[in-house]
């Protein structure tokens, strides 16, 4: 993830198929400590699929840009999933918060029992079709790739 010339690493065990597990056995033998995020700001969070609109990027633009900004951006260097709480704390903290709207715009299929969405097919195209969502996870080509071409038809 980069912020301007800044790039956020994470450590290794991050990167493995699936650090919640080893997070659960770690979190309880941890020492917890704070952090209070820079500015007074308070915390918030959501889906790291964000939808910006053009002053919303420019407001982070300019923001990261600033010393508040910089400071923001090394505190979320130093955590995890910072991709979902950075724009979210960010906005929600600006005189843009009555602006921002909680919906995702995406169309994605949780009915699987699994921690995966299901692959969207042509049998859940009416359904993608009536969602009236601006975007949608998942295709896979491999699975159905007559339904991207269906779309490719709808779009024109």
């Amino acid at each position: 993830l980069r912020f301007g010339s800044k790039k956020i690493t994470y450590p290794p065990f991050a990167a493995r198929q699936n650090p919640p597990k080893l997070m659960k056995h770690i979190t309880p033998i941890l020492p917890f400590t704070t952090r209070k995020l820079p500015g007074n700001y308070q915390f918030y969070g959501g889906s790291a699929a964000v939808t910006l609109a053009r002053n919303g990027i420019s407001y982070v633009n300019q923001f990261v840009r600033s010393d508040l900004g910089q400071q923001m951006v090394h505190f979320y260097m130093r955590t995890q999933n910072a991709d979902e709480m950075f724009f979210q704390t960010v906005l929600m903290n600006s005189q843009l918060r009555d602006t921002v709207v909680n919906d995702k715009l995406r169309y994605v299929d949780w009915s699987q029992k699994n921690s995966h969405p299901k692959i969207i097919t042509k049998q859940d195209y009416q359904r993608l079709k009536d969602s009236g969502q601006l975007f949608a996870r998942k295709f896979d080509i491999h699975v159905d790739a007559e339904i991207l071409d269906m779309l490719d038809n709808d779009i024109g």
